[in-house]
């Protein structure tokens, strides 16, 4: 939130979480692609068919990344406590980034300036988690899954940005 306040609009936003975002990644996913998956690669030929350099481009591009090598591309570390696993944390920039995205079409939108719009959104992403623990489909949720990855996540990530937006929005209001 505070990174919109700086920005002179959507545009400016939006490449400065791309320049912030995109360079890590994309640099992490190719040590772990070509550097610590070949090293650590449990078969006998540790290297890519083009199909899996496509796969690999593409989860770049995308922002996908859960943990696994490319789908399981190359099997890397079998006998760890998560098999096959080289970075568990990077499933999350891609929800980070699609969390950019929804700031950006508020403040699109013009509710950026009414913090009171973070509190529904919130309430909302909630709402949408205690659904799915009783087992309720989001409409559309195959659509919405390609568009946004998992359906199961993105309400709890959503919630949790939204959440510091808000303190964020009412940092002066809010006692600490």
């Amino acid at each position: 939130a505070q990174s919109w306040t700086r920005c002179r609009g959507v545009w400016d936003f939006m490449m400065r979480r791309i320049k912030r975002v995109y360079p890590g990644f994309v640099v992490l996913m190719l040590l772990q692609a070509f550097v610590v998956a070949p090293l650590f690669c449990a078969e006998a030929r540790p290297w890519y068919t083009i199909r899996q350099l496509g796969i690999i481009t593409f989860e770049i591009v995308d922002l996908v990344d859960y943990g696994f090598p490319y789908g399981g591309l190359l099997a890397v570390f079998p006998h760890n406590p998560i098999p096959l696993a080289i970075n568990c944390s990077l499933w999350t920039v891609r929800y980070e980034f699609v969390c950019y995205v929804f700031l950006a079409a508020l403040a699109l939108a013009g509710l950026f300036r009414r913090r009171f719009v973070t509190l529904p959104i919130i309430l909302l992403t909630m709402g949408l988690q205690t659904a799915q623990a009783w087992g309720i489909r989001i409409p559309w949720h195959r659509v919405l899954t390609a568009i946004f990855g998992s359906m199961e996540s993105l309400p709890r990530m959503t919630c949790f940005f939204f959440a510091g937006v808000a303190f964020f929005l009412y940092r002066k209001q809010i006692p600490y």
